[in-house]
């Protein structure tokens, strides 16, 4: 009969330690969690990085065939006397001119498109490390408003353009 209490409390100690044990295995489970989608996001933004790289050096490749493509019908012309040696350097600036600004906007957007990608990433990452933490814990909360606020900003950036395309937002 005295052993009794001695039993519970035996029991209620392991209950308590094996609550411990569980709640500590949870948080290095979610520290490894946190961990491994970090190391996805690096790894998604470093291939973006890579693509986005690879697409400029194409579009480069073609931008600067149809340079030399010009090049030679304006040489052309030249050599038979279709054009006199005036409108010859006239054309020819006009031809380095583009390509040089075809090769910037190209740049530019290429830039574009990676820093949108970029953000997406991020964004979903947040939104996967908040649900690891828990939406309703501290984190998880800030993580959610963090992805939110990418996205608003994104939304944001995309409606301005599209108004800039055409003019300008509405006023008034």
């Amino acid at each position: 009969l005295l052993r009794a209490p001695f039993h519970m409390l035996r029991i209620i100690e392991f209950n308590q330690e094996r609550k411990e044990i569980d709640t500590a295995y949870d948080e290095q489970v979610r520290a490894e969690q946190f961990e491994l989608a970090q190391i996805r996001r690096e790894e998604e933004i470093e291939k973006l990085i890579n693509d986005k790289a690879e697409e400029y050096e194409i579009l480069k490749l073609i931008r600067e065939d149809q340079y030399l493509n010009d090049m030679a019908a304006l040489e052309q012309e030249r050599e038979q006397g279709l054009i006199s040696q005036e409108l010859y350097n006239a054309r020819l600036a006009q031809v380095q001119t583009k390509f040089e600004n075809d090769l910037a906007n190209t740049k530019i957007e290429i830039e574009k498109k990676k820093q949108s990608a970029v953000l997406e990433i991020n964004a979903s990452a947040y939104n996967q490390l908040a649900e690891i933490a828990g939406k309703e814990s501290n984190i998880g909360k800030l993580l959610s408003a963090a992805s939110t606020t990418i996205k608003t900003y994104e939304g944001a950036t995309a409606a301005y353009a599209n108004w800039a395309a055409i003019g300008g937002p509405p006023l008034g």
